[in-house]
């Protein structure tokens, strides 16, 4: 028993290493296994999939949709993840470079998520839980899951709340990355004067 043990370690061992190494994560530190989460900024990885969470077309007006979509490790793909001062595990998502938030809508009994100016609502706020794999995100308002959809996720896909299902379209995990531009700030180099 005890050496079937050790193999079964051994096998997990190998697994995570190769899923490790498999994974690209430049200029980029993936939060795996910690329990804390710092006050930063943030992708939200769909597990088992090259999916992030993404403003819809850059749109960052009231009511956009957020969707899965291939990670491109741009500013629409990039979240503020902040303590809301409620519990340790309870904090607001909002879009990188405005103050607009993750937002369950009330307006909807299909369980909409949106984008919506941050105005800290328990529809706005929303808890983390370690899970094998990364976290699921429980909004503190209806305690349903952000959601995906089913394990299959494809492109485009809404994001949504919903009852636990324990598929893998529940569980997230946070890719570290640094301050993001505003979007359209690039300046081209200046240039010198020739002699």
């Amino acid at each position: 028993m005890k050496q079937k043990l050790q193999q079964i370690k051994k096998l997990f061992l190998i697994i995570s290493i190769i899923t490790i190494t498999a994974i690209p994560l430049t200029k980029a530190t993936e939060v795996q296994a910690a329990n804390v989460i710092y006050d930063g900024y943030y992708q939200l990885a769909i597990v088992g999939t090259n999916l992030v969470a993404d403003v819809n077309a850059e749109r960052y007006e009231n009511g956009n949709s957020i969707i899965a979509y291939p990670n491109k490790r741009s500013h629409n793909q990039v979240w503020r993840i902040v303590p809301t001062g409620r519990s340790e595990y309870t904090f607001k998502i909002l879009a990188s470079t405005t103050n607009k938030a993750l937002d369950k809508s009330r307006n909807s009994g299909s369980g909409k998520v949106l984008l919506w100016d941050y105005h800290g609502g328990e529809n706005q706020q929303w808890i983390f839980e370690n899970v094998q794999g990364g976290y699921v995100i429980r909004n503190l308002e209806s305690g349903t899951l952000l959601d995906v959809g089913s394990s299959y996720v494809n492109t485009g896909d809404r994001l949504k709340v919903a009852r636990s299902d324990s598929s893998s379209g529940q569980v997230f995990r946070l890719i570290k990355v640094s301050r993001p531009n505003r979007p359209n700030s690039y300046r081209p180099p200046r240039r010198t004067r020739s002699t």
